[in-house]
């Protein structure tokens, strides 16, 4: 597994050590959403990494700075680089091309690993809502890992009120896994504070020379 699931895995499953242990749907923890294509090869082998690859808004929102997302997981960068967003609305739409990777079982956490680029986000709904208990049905979704996706497909529907009458932040990570920033950056499109309406662009991931 690649080190940033299990970092995702150990932080989300430390939040619930005093409830039943939590684990991501069938097939997931398996399933690398590298496919395989991470692990070394000859150089003549390597493809040529893809210039861009845009990442949309998931939902209405408010654009957060990722340092002032209130988890230091999330904020100092150890999941991944990237935005928070604070929504307005609890209908979330894919937000990147690619395969839903792996779908946490309390649904309140997606990975879309996209094969071409090798680019592999997670969206986190709120702040440890992982600790939220699930007959509450705060979270839901018909999606599937190992789904296809495209951006503006459905992904899941929230319920933000009962996130916040559980008094937590509604605030939500989207993060670039470190694993597919090597020799590349994310540039952001759009400015923290900002309002945006699901599917407006808010950040790609360039190559050094884009």
């Amino acid at each position: 597994m690649l080190s940033w699931l299990k970092k995702f895995f150990s932080t989300e499953e430390n939040k619930v050590s005093d409830k039943k242990e939590q684990k991501p749907v069938s097939g997931a923890t398996p399933a690398s959403p590298c496919s395989g294509s991470c692990a070394p090869k000859p150089a003549t082998a390597v493809p040529t990494p893809s210039a861009l690859i845009d990442i949309f808004a998931p939902c209405d929102g408010v654009l957060v700075d990722q340092k002032d997302i209130p988890d230091p997981a999330f904020a100092e960068g150890h999941m991944g680089t990237g935005v928070g967003i604070e929504p307005k609305s609890g209908a979330f739409k894919v937000y990147m091309d690619g395969k839903l990777a792996v779908l946490y079982r309390t649904k309140h956490a997606y990975f879309i690993s996209n094969e071409k680029s090798n680019v592999t986000t997670m969206l986190h709904i709120g702040i440890n809502t992982v600790e939220i208990p699930e007959d509450k049905n705060v979270f839901s979704t018909t999606r599937s890992v190992d789904d296809l996706i495209s951006v503006g497909d459905d992904l899941c529907q929230v319920n933000l009120d009962e996130i916040k009458n559980e008094g937590k932040s509604t605030i939500t990570p989207i993060l670039v896994q470190l694993d597919g920033l090597e020799g590349r950056k994310v540039v952001y499109k759009r400015k923290a504070g900002e309002t945006v309406k699901a599917g407006d662009l808010i950040m790609s991931v360039v190559s050094p020379q884009v």
